[in-house]
C-alpha cells in the first residue's frame, strides 16, 4: 500500500484507474447518504482521496500501489495489474 501524498503522476494513475471500469472503483464510505444523487466514486487528490459529493467530508489516505502505477495511463482497453502486465 501507498499512502499520501501521491506525486502528480500517481494522482493521474490513481484517477485513471478508477475511470477504467476494470474492477469496482474506491468509493465514498457515506455514500448511502448521497447515492441518489452521487455516486460516490472517490477523486485522487494530493490529500487523498476526496469524494466528489458537495459537503461530504469523506476522505481515505492510501491505495494499492499498483493502482498508482502510470502504466494504467498506457494499458487502454486492458487491465494493468500487480503482475505489470496489460491484459
Amino acid at each position: 500500500m501507498i499512502s499520501i501524498p501521491w506525486t502528480d503522476e500517481q494522482i493521474a494513475a490513481l484517477n485513471a484507474y478508477q475511470r477504467a471500469g476494470a474492477m469496482h472503483p474506491f468509493t465514498c464510505g457515506y455514500r448511502d447518504d448521497h447515492y441518489a444523487v452521487d455516486p460516490g466514486i472517490l477523486v485522487a487528490t494530493p490529500t487523498g482521496w476526496e469524494c466528489p459529493y458537495r459537503h461530504c467530508d469523506y476522505m481515505q489516505f492510501w491505495a494499492h500501489e499498483w493502482m498508482a502505477d502510470p502504466h494504467w495511463l498506457e494499458c487502454e482497453g486492458g487491465i494493468y495489474h500487480a503482475f505489470g502486465e496489460c491484459v
